[in-house]
């Protein structure tokens, strides 16, 4: 298994994290980047919304988030049916945006 630090990727002043040529977020990155807690994003690892379950690749037991996961998970909001907050680069900015879905 290779490690590499000088990862590539640099959203929201989080550097992404290389392992074996794919970038990852640890928990507490991906918790700043979003805006929720390292609490809730553990409990969308481990039991997922009504939606799924954010994909990530363990070393030992520590999780590594996929950095595409930021653009293709479906955050729930809450109390708010179907409505799905997402992630994109708009004018180079990262923000969020908000779209109904189908059950």
């Amino acid at each position: 298994m290779f490690f590499k630090r000088e990862g590539n990727v640099i959203i929201e002043g989080e550097e992404a994290v290389k392992i074996n040529g794919v970038d990852y977020f640890l928990v507490k990155q991906f918790a700043r980047i979003t805006k929720r807690t390292e609490g809730h994003i553990r409990s969308l690892i481990n039991k997922g919304n009504k939606k799924r379950k954010l994909k990530c690749y363990y070393v030992g037991e520590k999780p590594f988030i996929f950095v595409t996961e930021l653009f293709e998970f479906p955050f729930l909001s809450a109390g708010r049916g179907n409505v799905v907050e997402r992630f994109r680069f708009k004018n180079g900015v990262l923000s969020s945006y908000e779209e109904d879905t189908p059950e």
